[in-house]
């Protein structure tokens, strides 16, 4: 696989990643079985060519293992109250150890959250119980994005991402 000239994703993508998304990673097993967490934060490289999830293990399952096994994975981001949403696909993510910087990152990525969490009825503390990780022991799980699609519910669903254009509902 070749590395793009320019990043897969523009800064208005970096922007919409970077803002107070629900962030939800999917991978696979070598029969091919899902596994799936919600991760508890996400950072973007400056250049827009890494992206880094944050997962709890102890909530995260077969997945962890299974990114480390195949690589592969798929994220999503996603706002709540619009729907908006789109897919991050990448071949070759890496566990890597947490960076200076991220747990203040993981902090306010979480306070951001609790408004979204409560505007869809979903009360402050079951914000925080998503976002927390018991025993804090977080992972980090870094990729190259190879390819990013819409995903916001609506015709334009699967359709890949084009430059400048952001997932709006119901396009």
């Amino acid at each position: 696989m070749t590395t793009p000239s320019e990043p897969v994703l523009d800064p208005a993508h970096a922007a919409f990643i970077m803002s107070p998304v629900i962030v939800t990673a999917a991978a696979r097993d070598a029969q091919n079985v899902p596994s799936v967490c919600i991760a508890v934060g996400r950072r973007i490289a400056e250049d827009r060519r890494r992206i880094t999830i944050f997962l709890c293990p102890a909530r995260a399952g077969t997945f962890v293992a299974d990114v480390v096994a195949s690589g592969a994975l798929a994220v999503v981001f996603c706002e709540p109250a619009s729907n908006r949403t789109l897919q991050v696909k990448g071949f070759d993510a890496v566990v890597e150890p947490l960076a200076d910087g991220d747990a203040a990152l993981l902090d306010d990525y979480a306070e951001a959250m609790i408004p979204v969490y409560t505007a869809v009825d979903a009360p402050a503390a079951h914000a925080r119980s998503v976002l927390g990780c018991p025993g804090g022991k977080l992972v980090a799980i870094s990729f190259t994005p190879s390819a990013a699609f819409v995903q916001t519910p609506g015709p334009r669903a699967g359709e890949p991402l084009q430059p400048g254009a952001l997932p709006r509902a119901g396009l």
